[in-house]
């Protein structure tokens, strides 16, 4: 789907969504009545489910804890930022880990496809770079924006050396 990931859903159909995966039903974007025949619309739900459910956890998947860390990448060289990329990744929790690594590997998916859905490594990662990064625990300046959202980028970019598989 052409920007996805940039469009906005109807909010009453994205909290509906949010409610029955909270009760632990399972949500089939294929086969649902909802979706049934409108891939465009699941595609978008889909997609402004995840992004809504990253901005809802208490904390980004890089943790407020680390966010120092993370902050100090934009010290780095162009060179040694891949390298360094990999060793932040090696400080995540485990779970946070596993989830980043999911979804990074998704977004590569993504970016593959990027020739019709317009969405390249660069601007999955504005769109993603804020959700998985923002600290929840303190102010942070606007011009750090730049920092997260290449982190994310580098992410994307350089998946295969960045993980362990």
């Amino acid at each position: 789907m052409e920007g996805v990931f940039r469009k906005s859903a109807n909010i009453g159909s994205i909290k509906r969504l949010q409610d029955r995966i909270n009760k632990g039903e399972k949500i089939d974007f294929e086969n649902d009545p909802e979706y049934k025949d409108n891939v465009h619309v699941a595609s978008l739900h889909a997609s402004v489910l995840l992004k809504t459910f990253f901005r809802s956890l208490g904390e980004p998947l890089t943790t407020n804890k680390l966010y120092p860390k993370l902050a100090a990448l934009s010290e780095i060289s162009k060179a040694e930022k891949s390298a360094a990329v990999k060793e932040f990744v090696k400080l995540l929790p485990r779970d946070n880990y596993i989830l980043l690594k999911t979804v990074i590997k998704f977004l590569t998916k993504v970016a593959e496809n990027s020739k019709v859905n317009l969405m390249t490594a660069n601007n999955l990662s504005v769109v993603f770079g804020p959700n998985l990064t923002w600290p929840t625990d303190q102010e942070v300046p606007i011009s750090q924006l730049n920092n997260l959202n290449n982190f994310c980028y580098k992410l994307i970019v350089d998946y295969d050396s960045v993980f362990d598989h």
